[in-house]
């Protein structure tokens, strides 16, 4: 029993110095004035620190949305939830094909740095990853 408490224990320690919510005043200025310049209309900004990026999450135009920027300012990618009917057609293909009665329950468009899209689409707790066309890319457990 002790060694299972231990083991919970440690692995909530680890998933707590992975991913930390940061206070605004606590973010490297680069970082929000890089913030800023992408998503000059944000509201109820919040931070989290994973490692050496900065992941901000918060509403803009009336959706949420996420950003993450490295130590430096420089956005790395940013992530906005959209309509299921929003995903390319191949998705609820896929989905019908390979996840049988399961359904799309949350959607979102991801743009990294360089402007490639990909599109993430959560089906039972697994976020299916594909690209602009709709094509299956990976599955990433959420």
């Amino acid at each position: 029993m002790k060694k299972v408490f231990l083991l919970v224990a440690m692995y909530g320690f680890f998933i707590q110095s992975q991913a930390q919510s940061v206070m605004t005043k606590d973010v490297p200025a680069s970082i929000k004035a890089g913030f800023k310049k992408a998503h000059p209309n944000a509201k109820n900004l919040k931070w989290i620190k994973e490692g050496t990026t900065f992941e901000s999450e918060f509403t803009e135009n009336g959706g949420e949305r996420s950003a993450t920027f490295d130590d430096s300012g420089l956005l790395l990618e940013s992530e906005k939830n959209i309509k299921i009917a929003s995903l390319p057609a191949p998705v609820a293909k896929y989905v019908a094909d390979n996840h049988k009665g399961k359904k799309i329950t949350e959607a979102s468009k991801i743009k990294d740095r360089k402007g490639v899209v990909t599109y993430e689409a959560e089906v039972n707790g697994m976020d299916l990853i594909f690209d602009a066309k709709g094509n299956y890319i990976k599955s990433v457990k959420d």
